[in-house]
């Protein structure tokens, strides 16, 4: 019968050890700070935010936490009340490429938020 090998004594494994113990002493990192795009959302004026959404550079949860915070009561759709109209026209174009009307582009958003909350 062979003898199984000790590897409890082995100096590759007494390095490594020592190499945790000396990891888990140092201390923990700061958690990370929260994304900055959110905080600017929320500090952007409204034709700001309009020209964003209408270049299609905001996600959809972006332009929902915007609509909550101009219709906190998330009871109307309607943000093209919201949007200026030369911004809308655009809006209006980048819905278009989606194949849906405007209403339909902006409600979907607006229901698949709804819907995860």
């Amino acid at each position: 019968m062979s003898k199984k090998p000790n590897y409890k004594e082995s100096p590759a494994v007494a390095f490594l050890t020592s190499a945790k113990q000396e990891n888990t002493q140092e201390p923990a990192a700061p958690a990370p700070a929260p994304r900055a795009e959110h905080k600017a959302i929320n500090e952007l004026s409204a034709d700001e935010i309009t020209k964003l959404i209408a270049e299609g550079a905001l996600t959809p949860e972006e332009i929902t936490k915007y609509i909550q915070r101009i219709n906190p009561d998330k009871k109307s759709r309607r943000v093209q009340l919201v949007l200026k109209p030369y911004l809308y026209e655009q809006a209006k174009s980048k819905a278009d490429s989606l194949h849906k009307s405007f209403n339909e582009f902006i409600e979907t958003i607006i229901i698949d938020y709804l819907d995860r909350n």
